[in-house]
């Protein structure tokens, strides 16, 4: 699949999505994979659906650049972004 370089002539089918970020295991070396996987599933399907001709909005991706996801008032932060993003 190809990437379309050209503006759409109409505004593009948004997509919210909405995947697991956070691991659950407390074991480091783990949970550090499992949040790699993670974030290389939400990619890959930002990837997908932009090929296809939607417009991904992942704010998992997105918040954790500048919010701690391991702080929980942060992260807090960050669901609230995300659930003003859906709306």
């Amino acid at each position: 699949m190809a990437w379309n370089k050209q503006l759409p002539s109409e505004p593009m089918t948004k997509v919210y999505v909405c995947s697991p970020f956070r691991p659950v295991s407390k074991d480091p070396k783990r949970a550090g994979k499992v949040l790699a996987r993670n974030i290389h599933r939400a990619k890959f399907a930002c990837e997908l659906l932009t090929k296809l001709g939607y417009l991904p909005i992942a704010p998992h991706l997105y918040f954790p650049q500048f919010l701690n996801d391991s702080d929980p008032e942060e992260r807090e932060t960050g669901m609230m972004l995300g659930h003003e993003l859906l709306c």
